[in-house]
């Protein structure tokens, strides 16, 4: 197999937050206060632009413009919810999940295989419906390596504006069908105040970024399992026995996690900006339902490259047993064939090692620390729902 681009690092296109960061000079601000080491300690990435940008809006959004309504109305709406306080950290750390995910999905990216297997060529999609499907959504139909499989995008553009044009349509409809949360904000704040929150930033600075980070997920544990699978991407020769696809198990792992923690900001959210407690209905169908899809995301990728895996195997072993047969004679392979000479032995000898290691091959890329973590994290959005509820309970 070659390795040819295993020697070529491969570096994932900037993100939308990335690219409005850049442009409106929170980078060269990130750089200036010296706040690279925080970024990379936080995110894996030395620019701490996108960080300051959603930092800068949300104070903009909540303290500064309810300091404007209070000239208003009289009402400084920030003190009164905290539920508002809550939403400054709460959309810091957002961004930096997102930002956290798609370095993951960089590093997994360039640990995998080089280059096609050639011997598990024949393994396609199935159904000339999802070939059209996963070549509109950005995976190549002619993928035969790491160079050509299109991974240095994490998922295709238009998916990210079909998910921010739902999601606008979504909201849009909301405001107008149900208009009495914009109504109380109005109240406290004042119609300015109100529209530039409901009409300016959140359909087109934090919509946008919801948008970003459910496509980035949708990349990396639907896309990235295809994109791989149409590259043939597999290395039968890795003698840690996951066929250099481990990185695969602990993205999927990663991404499952941060969904996770974003549940458990929600939920926290709910318990401190709106009251609601997580032993009531809504909070707790909110938490069972998050849980149950977060189990979804982990399992569903496993699932397909433990079948790709699988398959790969079978036709591995079929074309080590097809050289085998065609070394000697007989039509035997070893050990019931028998070596007419030392080459013999040595080429039998070999496809015998080839054909345990091929055997021997992890068919799910994860191992038991992974499922370890998963468990935790399960737990996690229901503890600090508790946890706040506890606290609340406790202060007031």
């Amino acid at each position: 197999m070659s390795t040819e681009s295993n020697n070529c690092r491969l570096r994932v296109g900037d993100l939308w937050i990335e690219r409005v960061a850049q442009r409106s000079g929170f980078v060269r601000l990130g750089e200036r206060l010296h706040l690279s080491w925080i970024a990379r300690r936080v995110t894996g990435n030395a620019d701490a632009g996108p960080l300051l940008l959603i930092f800068t809006v949300i104070c903009f959004h909540l303290p500064i413009l309810s300091a404007i309504g209070y000239l208003e109305t009289g009402v400084f709406s920030f003190a009164r919810n905290p539920g508002e306080a809550f939403q400054i950290p709460a959309w810091v750390i957002v961004v930096a999940i997102l930002l956290r995910l798609k370095q993951s999905y960089e590093e997994t990216i360039n640990e995998l295989p080089g280059a096609k297997d050639e011997d598990i060529s024949g393994i396609v999609d199935s159904g000339t419906t999802f070939q059209q499907v996963f070549t509109a959504l950005g995976i190549p139909p002619d993928a035969d390596s790491k160079a050509t499989a299109n991974l240095e995008s994490i998922t295709a553009e238009r998916l990210k504006y079909g998910l921010l044009v739902a999601g606008l349509a979504f909201y849009f409809a909301f405001l107008l069908f149900d208009p009495g949360l914009s109504d109380t904000v109005a109240s406290l704040t004042g119609e300015a105040v109100a529209f530039v929150r409901f009409y300016i930033i959140i359909p087109f600075v934090l919509y946008p970024i919801g948008a970003e980070i459910i496509a980035v997920c949708l990349g990396c544990l639907v896309l990235l399992p295809f994109k791989i699978r149409r590259a043939g991407l597999i290395d039968f020769s890795d003698p840690r026995g996951f066929a250099d696809l481990d990185s695969t198990g602990r993205l999927f792992k990663t991404v499952t996690v941060h969904y996770l923690v974003l549940i458990a900001m929600f939920a926290t959210f709910l318990t401190v900006g709106r009251g609601a407690s997580p032993n009531n209905l809504f909070t707790s169908s909110l938490l069972v339902s998050g849980l149950l899809i977060g189990v979804l995301l982990f399992v569903l990728p496993i699932y397909w490259m433990s079948r790709y895996i699988s398959r790969a195997k079978e036709v591995k072993i079929d074309a080590i047993a097809k050289q085998a047969k065609a070394i000697g004679d007989t039509n035997d392979i070893f050990p019931y064939a028998t070596p007419e000479s030392v080459q013999e032995t040595n080429d039998y000898t070999y496809q015998f090692i080839a054909l345990n290691r091929v055997q021997d091959t992890n068919e799910y890329p994860l191992n038991l620390s992974m499922i370890q973590d998963l468990l935790f994290a399960l737990i996690l959005p229901y503890l600090t729902t508790v946890a706040f509820q506890f606290l609340f309970d406790a202060v007031l």
